[in-house]
């Protein structure tokens, strides 16, 4: 927790310690996308793993690839997004 705390206080959430704020663009857009990459991951990626394993087949092909791989795709993307945003700030 008490990294967690220290954490908020960097971004501003409880303090102004280096000037940050949650309402400046790029930590809120840094925010959404690691939510919404963490959404899908839970929500999407680790279903369609689940279906995928129980659907493999006995000569072991890959059974729901693109289920899989495209949400996976995404998130990666927006945790490059986030992490791009979170070291260069805008």
């Amino acid at each position: 927790t008490r990294h967690l705390r220290d954490a908020l206080v960097d971004v501003g959430m409880t303090g102004d310690k280096h000037g940050t704020s949650v309402a400046r663009p790029w930590v809120l857009w840094s925010v959404i996308a690691y939510l919404v990459a963490l959404g899908l991951t839970l929500f999407v990626v680790v279903p369609a793993m689940r279906s995928a394993a129980s659907a493999l087949g006995d000569d072991g092909r890959p059974a729901g690839y693109a289920k899989v791989a495209a949400p996976s795709g995404v998130a990666a993307l927006l945790l490059l997004a986030f992490v791009v945003l979170m070291v260069w700030k805008p």
